[in-house]
């Protein structure tokens, strides 16, 4: 259902989905939707993506938090439902459930709604770490101790 609904929308989607079936990936791969056979790297991802689909794992949510990116998310476990419903009690993110007849209402929200990225972007700056720890002070200042 969220690959035919990610195709109807249009949207320019790469995707990492764990033993989806080749059939379905043969049906959905096209100009607008793309799979990778690996794993991606988050970091990479949040320097170019728009929004991000995935299922609350704490990890992944807080690399996408951090970077101020719009999340839809749909939960598989308890712990990720918690969280899920925090990013959307916060306004950065759509939930969804895996079960749901559709995902165009969270779809479009997520390409048309600019309250999203605002609070993510809010989110955002809420969580950037204020004071940035000194490493290479840090350890010049204990080699110095230690030597004395």
């Amino acid at each position: 259902v969220l690959l035919r609904d990610l195709a109807t929308a249009r949207v320019c989607t790469l995707l990492f989905v764990r033993d989806l079936p080749r059939k379905l990936r043969d049906v959905y791969s096209g100009d607008q939707l793309r799979f990778s056979d690996k794993m991606v790297d988050l970091a990479g991802v949040a320097r170019q993506a728009a929004w991000v689909i995935n299922h609350a794992n704490h990890a992944t949510v807080a690399t996408f938090m951090l970077e101020g990116i719009p999340q839809l998310v749909i939960p598989r476990h308890q712990e990720q439902l918690f969280l899920a419903l925090r990013l959307v009690g916060h306004g950065c993110a759509r939930m969804g459930f895996q079960d749901q007849a559709g995902f165009l209402k969270e779809i479009t929200a997520l390409c048309a709604d600019p309250s999203l990225q605002q609070q993510a972007t809010r989110l955002q700056q809420q969580c950037t770490p204020r004071d940035v720890l000194d490493l290479e002070g840090a350890m010049r200042q204990t080699y110095v101790e230690l030597l004395h």
